[in-house]
């Protein structure tokens, strides 16, 4: 409210003597804080300006008024320079911590189920590649980054052929043929062993712990390939399976493509069993 008589002795006029947008002083009470106040009379309200901003009714009426609004870029500018250096509130001034106290009070707690994207937390999975249990989030799984414990377990799965190659079909045609109880694991879904750790061609359905790999002439063989990993040859391969109680069959390329393929694999399966 406007104290009238307070007005009369300061400045030796009434509010009413004053248009509406008269830039004159008058002294003005908070209806809320009875707090008193010079200000213009064109820029006189009920409130405080504190009090003002507290208030949920001013906030939502103020929020519809400037709806829709679009600040120009210079208007910006001038917002901008008045807000910088001393003309900032705070410029010179630190929180107590008393008022950060009183500050993170006031936030709300958003963390874990209050947090509105809160998606029921990280989730167990088993990596495909070595076998280890780790935890994602569920927007990692879906942004595609949840497959694999780590970087090296995703840069083996890159390197898998995730197709089968020419001799692997053929032997899977002769399993199919005879009934043969293997089953293709060459595209990363089935790992032996942990650093060095193999992924075999083909394993035993039945329970037992035979590994079928089947050899490129030249991706397998020292002879040919001199730059070849040691793990990656016949006797790495085997040395690998064998600590983990597994026998290693293996069968080359060129065995596959011999007339009397058919009875060679069977033959070496019986061996091998």
């Amino acid at each position: 409210m406007i104290d009238e008589e307070e007005t009369f002795k300061r400045f030796g006029y009434f509010s009413t003597d004053l248009k509406p947008k008269s830039n004159k002083k008058i002294i003005a009470v908070c209806d809320i804080c009875d707090k008193i106040r010079e200000v213009a009379k064109s820029q006189y309200h009920a409130l405080c300006h504190h009090c003002a901003i507290r208030t949920e009714e001013r906030s939502i009426k103020i929020g519809k008024r400037n709806k829709g609004k679009i600040i120009s870029e210079e208007r910006k500018e001038i917002l901008r320079k008045k807000m910088k250096g001393e003309g900032n509130p705070m410029y010179g001034k630190h929180h107590t911590k008393e008022s950060k106290q009183k500050i993170k009070d006031n936030i709300p707690d958003k963390s874990g189920k209050n947090n509105p994207n809160w998606h029921g937390g990280k989730i167990k999975l088993i990596c495909p590649v070595c076998e280890t249990i780790f935890e994602r989030t569920p927007s990692e799984i879906k942004t595609g980054r949840g497959k694999h414990c780590s970087l090296s377990c995703s840069r083996k799965a890159r390197k898998i052929q995730t197709h089968h190659t020419k001799p692997e079909l053929i032997f899977e045609q002769i399993c199919k043929k005879y009934d043969l109880q293997y089953k293709y694991t060459g595209d990363g879904s089935f790992w032996i062993g942990k650093n060095p750790s193999v992924n075999p061609d083909f394993v035993n359905c039945n329970g037992k712990k035979i590994a079928i790999e089947i050899f490129g002439d030249y991706w397998h063989s020292p002879l040919l390939n001199r730059n070849l990993d040691y793990n990656r040859t016949y006797k790495g391969r085997k040395e690998i399976l064998k600590k983990y109680g597994w026998k290693l069959v293996i069968f080359w390329e060129s065995d596959l493509i011999r007339n009397d393929a058919e009875q060679f694999i069977l033959q070496q399966l019986e061996r091998g069993v």
